[in-house]
């Protein structure tokens, strides 16, 4: 997605609020690298090199938001070193091959009552993968990847996607997820120490040519009544198949993963669960504002929800989900 005013004040409240923004298309860093700097130089070759070998949509890199407090520092481009934006390409030429593609932009941003220009770097995805950076440290042709929000030196199966990609041809593991609920389903869960619940129905097509096994699920978003109240990122606690042809009982991922074999699609209700509320020592919230909450929550119209889907292999899949007006 795009990142102007709007939605990098949605980043800014979501660490705020305590949510995790960085994804494995997606880095921000408090400051600009100093350019004229050998170290950071190549730093900014890897985090660009990492976003453009990662598969996926385009990547971002966001200069001037702290992914930990969210504060905002003034970083116009001028701030790297440099006197012109096309000394990146010419930076990039030098130490990765082949250059990875990057296109910066100055967006501005109030903060404590002052106006602070960011700078939103796009890298797109292509076909050119890998980006070898030639020397990274102790490193020779250095191939990074990100991975769950860090950087990794790019594994066999990371390679394999790469080159399937470029020839076009079938990936190892491969998934295509749709959505098949009409609406979220929002329950309340627990006594003393409660949290909600939401339940979400996909379609999963394996259309890979290797079984996966699903053992981790995330939800985040940027609603804002979720991340007004803290509840921007979820946990798939348990699923279940809901296909007449497939076992219907209940299993927790943490326990047994969601196994797919090659060509099926199964259909699966998903549950995912937010942080707790401790309410053992205040009934007037147990009774009062967690209920108006929950009321709140399924009577709003508009979400918008990404999952990640990761498996044991170490793959990772990304979908983005709108219910409602914007669907």
């Amino acid at each position: 997605m795009p990142y102007g005013e709007k939605e990098l004040q949605k980043l800014f409240l979501r660490i705020k609020d305590g949510g995790t923004v960085e994804n494995k298309k997606l880095e921000l860093k408090s400051k600009w690298y100093d350019l004229k700097d050998a170290d950071q130089r190549m730093n900014f070759c890897r985090d660009v090199s990492a976003i453009a070998n990662t598969i996926g949509l385009e990547g971002y890199l966001i200069i001037g938001i702290n992914e930990k407090n969210g504060a905002i520092t003034n970083s116009p481009f001028k701030e790297s070193g440099l006197n012109d934006k096309s000394e990146i390409s010419g930076l990039l030429r030098k130490y990765v091959n082949p250059e990875p593609d990057c296109e910066i932009e100055e967006v501005e941003l109030a903060y404590n009552n002052e106006k602070n220009i960011l700078s939103v770097i796009k890298i797109p995805n292509t076909k050119n993968k890998p980006y070898v950076v030639g020397k990274y440290k102790y490193c020779q042709n250095y191939i990074p990847v990100r991975k769950d929000g860090s950087i990794n030196s790019a594994s066999r199966l990371d390679l394999d996607e790469m080159y399937a990609e470029r020839k076009g041809l079938e990936l190892e593991y491969d998934i295509e997820v749709h959505k098949i609920s009409n609406e979220p389903i929002f329950n309340q869960i627990g006594q003393h120490e409660q949290f909600f619940r939401l339940s979400l129905d996909f379609s999963i097509h394996n259309k890979g040519s290797r079984a996966i096994a699903i053992n981790k699920v995330s939800l985040s978003s940027d609603t804002d009544i979720l991340t007004v109240n803290n509840m921007n990122y979820w946990t798939g606690k348990r699923h279940r198949k809901l296909s007449s042809d497939q076992q219907k009982s209940e299993m927790e991922f943490r326990f047994i993963p969601l196994e797919i074999e090659v060509g099926k699609r199964p259909i699966v209700r998903i549950d995912f669960d937010s942080q707790s509320f401790d309410l053992s020592s205040n009934r007037h919230l147990r009774e009062n504002q967690l209920g108006k909450l929950l009321h709140e929550l399924r009577r709003n119209s508009n979400y918008k929800f990404t999952v990640v889907f990761n498996t044991i292999e170490g793959q990772s899949f990304q979908h983005n989900f709108s219910f409602g007006s914007d669907a």
